[in-house]
């Protein structure tokens, strides 16, 4: 397709309400057949959430929470969000107090910590949603009343604060 100078738009009465989400699996992630060079979309129940800390990375502050994502199956994945990303999930974990917390990350990073599969934001390329509301999420949602789970672990962790040098993506 060439646009010239003589290029001519005209409006469209097309319409489309798909979110355009490919949900990555996590038996895929876990097994290691999903290719971790591309960013994934993944939703799952927030557990075992920690609290915000302040991690130095090359000299400088930044923000980091740790916490797994469960699928309606009882499979769970590591995941390490960092600055606005974790911002946003401790100011939402304060205003609602003992709430599950489903978390759509789209544009996510399938990376390895510690010998541990983990998700991670892409930068500032990722979007976070928290108890998002598009037909998928409310699907996810209803499966995970019927599921035969644990309690969701949305308990605070240890509040202490630590100071720990990583290393930068």
């Amino acid at each position: 397709m060439n646009i010239t100078n003589d290029t001519v738009f005209a409006d469209s009465d097309l319409t489309d309400d798909s979110s355009f989400l490919s949900l990555a699996s996590y038996n895929e992630i876990l097994d290691g057949s999903v290719d971790t060079k591309c960013l994934i979309d993944i939703i799952g129940q927030a557990i075992d959430i920690g609290e915000v800390q302040i991690i130095q990375v090359h000299n400088e502050d930044r923000k980091r929470i740790l916490f797994r994502l469960r699928d309606n199956s009882g499979n769970s994945l590591a995941c390490c969000l960092w600055g606005r990303y974790a911002e946003k999930i401790e100011h939402h974990r304060e205003k609602h107090v003992g709430e599950d917390i489903v978390c759509l990350l789209r544009l996510a990073k399938i990376s390895e910590f510690g010998g541990e599969v983990q998700i991670t934001n892409a930068f500032d390329a990722s979007l976070l949603d928290l108890n998002p509301t598009m037909a998928e999420a409310l699907d996810f949602k209803e499966k995970l009343k019927n599921m035969d789970l644990p309690l969701a672990g949305n308990e605070q962790n240890d509040p202490k604060k630590d100071l720990l040098k990583v290393a930068d993506d």
